[in-house]
């Protein structure tokens, strides 16, 4: 499949698409498309022609040669418009602008406009660009190109309620988004119904219902496209697999029905360097737990970063075929992207036990019978190093001794502490994260609108558009004195150190106030503050407690302590407790039975040559008495005689 760039919206008439091959030109510089045979992305660089060879999910019977088998499928049912609506006129919105949503029924449920809005993000993986109340509606702001993925989740329930969420002002906005795919897709003059009949025949041919797979390799070789001339232009290549993935989500009536019915899904052998065409395969299959991408010319993990958030169900990856393969770091980045994974290129990955509280099991499909616990790493987080504790570089102790005073002060006199620490060229900017996870706190009821205090100077550069990010940055004692009057009174309790973690470490070239003509500046310190706080309440209300993350930059000043402060960014976010940054205990490997190492070690290796599963590789192995040749003989005869279900196979 060709490394063209996804399109990031319509693409105006379809007469602007360029002369059609035979005719004359229209004018202008068009770009060479090649001989015929010769298919290029828009760069002019990649084909769609690949050698064929097998792929891994054709082993062991499991193989997507039976691609008209699919009886049964949801991709394989009827033809048709699948609810495009007639007329050729596409859309005047570019993509560029923002679409307003109204959202009702919030205000009924359990939780604020703050939480309705992470919820419609984590659900849609759209990020919500603009945000308002009127009246007992929330008005959310999206580009127009992403307004059908907010729109299909009207109906859905939330914190005790049902949101309705429509785009009033954009009639029909799921189909004319749709009509816009479907016709940049169009490589010949044909009606819409055709170019989806002809997909959805492609779908039907490349699913295969036994093993719920959807077999998308060596698309520029597929009949059925190029007899429809998919390929017979640079500018369309690139669009079709968006509209393959229009019409494969169009054919569910619910994410369950498509989450059960496509657990893999194979783009080997495709010439992909980069996954920008086919981005869109997380969004029409986000729950997919098998993944090939294997013959491709990916080369690093830089080129999936358009998935780096997504596939979080993600069991196995084959990558094999690939420059990538040769990263340092390859496996353990891998795993770092998709915390679910057990298998890499058909090889079992050993992974850390989990501790959190009382021991767990390793999950089932992993190793069938070790369970042992890595000798390093994090026990909370599963990275290479374990949580430490605090660093100080700061030998002359000024650090320190300017934190110390600094949170007692803030609590109890900010002017005191504007004219002791800060100056004219002092900067100070908050930012409240409001995305962060929330840890209960016993007989604290959240209010309706927790972030409301921090609206007026929040940064967050997430939610705030540019000209805000200039005005929220505050300069100079008056600007942040105003600013912190405006947020919330705090409590610092300074006497649990467990509450506290400080990192303070030196560095250079920073302004000299002292002497302006000294262009190489002064050395200073960096401290980086992580703690918690109370909200002081009002009417004897049970204060509510915030976490705080806050740098620091110092530098020799004027002031009485001879000590400025040129930086200072506040993080504010809901309470999560101390356990982040308490220490871990190191833990050892226990010792490993040789014994059961080496039958470990068997199981691995059964299972990459043969594709067997965990549990069929380990009754394979016991049947035969560990015995490797007889087992692997075993697996050979009981293939010929079709005697494996496909279950058996990953």
């Amino acid at each position: 499949m060709p490394n063209a760039a996804a399109p990031s919206g319509p693409r105006g008439q379809r007469g602007a698409r360029g002369p059609r091959r035979g005719g004359p030109s229209r004018g202008g510089i068009s770009k060479r498309s090649g001989p015929r045979g010769i298919k290029t992305d828009k760069d002019g660089d990649l084909d769609m022609d690949a050698p064929v060879r097998q792929t891994p999910y054709s082993r062991g019977g499991s193989a997507p040669s039976s691609r008209g088998d699919a009886r049964g499928g949801r991709l394989t049912r009827g033809s048709g418009s699948g609810g495009i609506r007639g007329g050729t006129t596409r859309s005047h919105a570019r993509g560029s602008g923002l679409v307003e949503i109204t959202v009702l029924g919030w205000q009924e449920s359990q939780g604020n406009r703050d939480s309705v809005i992470d919820f419609l993000e984590r659900k849609t993986n759209v990020r919500i660009k603009k945000s308002r109340t009127q009246g007992d509606a929330l008005i959310i702001s999206v580009p127009f190109l992403q307004v059908a993925e907010i729109v299909k989740w009207d109906g859905c329930r939330y914190a005790g309620s049902t949101l309705s969420i429509n785009a009033q002002n954009v009639p029909k906005i799921t189909s004319k988004g749709d009509e816009d795919v479907i016709m940049a897709a169009n490589p010949r003059p044909s009606e819409k119904s055709d170019t989806i009949k002809v997909l959805e025949q492609v779908l039907a041919q490349r699913y295969n219902s036994a093993t719920k797979m959807l077999d998308l390799s060596r698309l520029g070789e597929d009949a059925t496209l190029r007899q429809n001339g998919f390929f017979d232009f640079a500018s369309t290549t690139s669009k079709m697999f968006p509209a393959l993935m229009l019409v494969a989500d169009r054919k569910f009536d619910s994410a369950a029905e498509k989450r059960d019915a496509v657990v893999s899904v194979t783009l080997g052998y495709n010439n992909l360097k980069d996954i920008k065409v086919v981005s869109c395969l997380a969004a029409t299959f986000s729950d997919l737990k098998n993944l090939s991408l294997e013959g491709n010319m990916i080369p690093s993990w830089a080129s999936l970063d358009s998935w780096r958030h997504k596939f979080r169900k993600l069991e196995q990856l084959v990558l094999s075929g690939n420059p990538i393969v040769t990263e340092d770091g390859y496996k353990e980045e891998a795993m770092r992207r998709y915390p679910m994974l057990q298998m890499l290129d058909n090889v079992v990955l050993d992974r850390p036990v989990i501790k959190i509280g009382a021991a767990q099991a390793i999950p089932s499909g992993i190793m069938p019978t070790a369970t042992h616990t890595s000798s390093y790493g994090s026990t909370k987080t599963q990275l290479p190093l374990g949580v430490k504790p605090g660093f100080n570089l700061d030998d002359s102790g000024v650090g320190m001794q300017f934190l110390s005073s600094f949170f007692t002060m803030y609590d109890n006199n900010r002017d005191e502490l504007l004219a002791t620490f800060y100056d004219e060229a002092s900067r100070f900017s908050v930012s409240a994260n409001t995305m962060a996870p929330r840890t209960h706190q016993v007989g604290v009821s959240i209010p309706p609108k927790p972030w409301e205090p921090y609206y007026q100077t929040s940064r967050n550069m997430m939610r705030t558009y540019a000209a805000s990010l200039i005005t929220k940055l505050f300069i100079g004692t008056q600007k942040i004195r105003d600013a912190w009057q405006s947020l919330p009174r705090s409590k610092h309790d300074v006497s649990d150190s467990k509450l506290w973690v400080f990192d303070i470490w030196p560095v250079q070239g920073l302004p000299d106030v002292n002497n302006p003509s000294n262009l190489e500046g002064v050395g200073g310190l960096i401290a980086t503050v992580h703690g918690e706080y109370e909200e002081v309440a009002e009417g004897g209300k049970v204060p509510l407690k915030r976490s705080f993350d806050r740098t620091f930059t110092l530098a020799p000043g004027r002031g009485a302590m001879n000590l400025r402060v040129v930086n200072d960014m506040m993080v504010v976010r809901a309470w999560g407790g101390s356990d982040a940054w308490t220490p871990e205990p190191q833990i050892f490997a226990a010792p490993v039975n040789e014994e059961e190492a080496m039958r470990q070690a068997k199981i691995v290796e059964l299972r990459r040559r043969t594709g067997l599963n965990a549990a069929y590789a380990e009754l394979c192995m016991i049947e035969t008495g560990w015995n490797w040749d007889g087992a692997y003989a075993a697996f050979e005869r009981a293939k010929a005689d079709n005697l494996l279900p496909p279950e058996a196979f990953i």
